[in-house]
């Protein structure tokens, strides 16, 4: 099966491409967002795309089509999907870290200190 590359981009867009051997990129998904996209990284599944953009929004869409799974509640800075894919991490600059079921996009715990 083909790889998939995501690419993140301050014009508020991320993209996904499938990688082929031997062929240019081809089937791009792009995805806008709210603001510009600090960053995006593929679920370990690589069904979905998990955004954070600078106004300190998360969302989760769906890596196929582009559409909007759910947003994260919560402000946040960064964030990564757990190894197995059941849960998503996320930090903010205020000293909160939050975790959220990565299928729902339901909070699961605020952590601060």
């Amino acid at each position: 099966s083909p790889l998939k590359c995501l690419t993140a981009s301050f014009d508020g867009t991320s993209r996904v491409c499938l990688l082929r051997e031997g062929s240019a990129p081809d089937d791009e998904v792009s995805i806008s967002e709210s603001g510009p996209v600090l960053s995006a990284v593929l679920s370990p599944c690589g069904g979905f795309v998990l955004a954070v953009c600078s106004g300190g929004d998360g969302s989760v869409r769906c890596a196929s089509t582009g559409e909007l799974e759910f947003y994260l509640q919560g402000w946040v800075s960064s964030a990564e999907y757990s190894s197995d894919g059941q849960f998503i991490a996320g930090a903010s600059d205020n000293g909160i870290a939050r975790i959220w079921c990565a299928k729902t996009g339901r909070g699961l715990h605020v952590l601060t200190g």
